[in-house]
């Protein structure tokens, strides 16, 4: 097989082959690099599923291959796999903090996802633990505050204005939520009138990663700055 890969690696049909491979229980390690440059050439394909999926569970992937199964969902942001793909890659986002392309692309492929995403009524709970995976990498003080930033802190509010997008994960960092509100209160996206609803299931996920005393203490130092006030209605009415 691995002879045959040699020749003919990026063959429409050899991912057929690699699926094969894995699914036979053989080292992925020995098939990385014809999996790779089949993903350069077929990317823009739905059928590219299955090799993007095994490329995602990779920590050691080029740029190259990152930015393709993240560009793989956004080229087919309905597919049900598209937040999967992106969930999983944004393990590799503040790794590379200095590419504006790549983060533009980032920023692109949430926004059409989550487009898709937010059109259903509800989702189910893998999808809930993706997008809450995807928000906790972006909400990594590492991850660059640009415009592309801007974009993905609207989705965040789409999402929380939905009410069925995230739930708290007990392997996510515990300033995950605290600090995604932080930055949309500052960059004035929630609106105290209009999105109560929205700050009140914020204020319910922060309660569910750090104590009422723990927030009391952030608020009363001013870390939501002339959202204090805010804070301090919605998390009273909790």
């Amino acid at each position: 097989v691995l002879a045959w890969l040699e020749e003919h690696a990026t063959k429409l049909e050899a991912d057929f082959v690699y699926k094969s491979w894995l699914e036979a229980g053989q080292s992925f390690d020995s098939i990385q690099k014809y999996c790779e440059a089949w993903l350069r050439k077929h990317w823009r394909l739905e059928n590219a599923v299955y090799v993007t999926k095994a490329l995602s569970s990779r920590n050691d992937l080029s740029l190259g291959s990152i930015v393709r199964i993240v560009a793989w969902a956004g080229f087919h942001a309905g597919h049900e796999d598209a937040i999967f793909r992106l969930s999983r890659m944004s393990r590799s986002f503040e790794k590379r903090p200095s590419a504006l392309r790549f983060r533009s692309c980032i920023a692109k492929v949430t926004d059409a996802v989550f487009k898709n995403l937010l059109s259903k009524a509800t989702l189910s709970q893998h999808e809930k633990f993706a997008c809450s995976a995807l928000f906790a990498n972006f909400a990594k003080k590492q991850y660059p505050h640009d415009d592309n930033w801007l974009i993905i802190m609207r989705v965040y509010c789409a999402g929380l204005n939905h009410g069925h997008v995230f739930k708290h994960l007990e392997k996510m960092p515990r300033k995950t939520w605290v600090a995604l509100l932080h930055a949309a209160l500052e960059l004035n996206l929630l609106d105290p009138s209009k999105d109560g609803a929205a700050i009140s299931h914020a204020v319910g996920l922060i309660l569910q990663s750090m104590s009422e005393l723990e927030l009391n203490e952030l608020v009363a130092n001013g870390y939501f700055g002339a959202s204090t006030p805010i804070l301090r209605r919605y998390q009273a009415a909790l």
